[in-house]
């Protein structure tokens, strides 16, 4: 019975693990995304500044 204890125990690490690094993965690719728009941002801000300047 012990046994079966610890391959459960083990299975739920494992599964806490992956979802740890899936929501790692998620939360690098919202911070790129975030990074992404920033920098579209401001390109377009610049080129509007442009535009003004003449």
């Amino acid at each position: 019975a012990q046994k079966l204890i610890e391959d459960v125990e083990i299975e739920q690490n494992l599964r806490d693990h992956a979802n740890r690094r899936r929501r790692l993965r998620i939360s690098c690719r919202i911070q790129e995304h975030k990074a992404a728009i920033n920098r579209k941002e401001s390109t377009s801000t610049l080129v509007q500044h442009m535009k003004q300047r003449g």
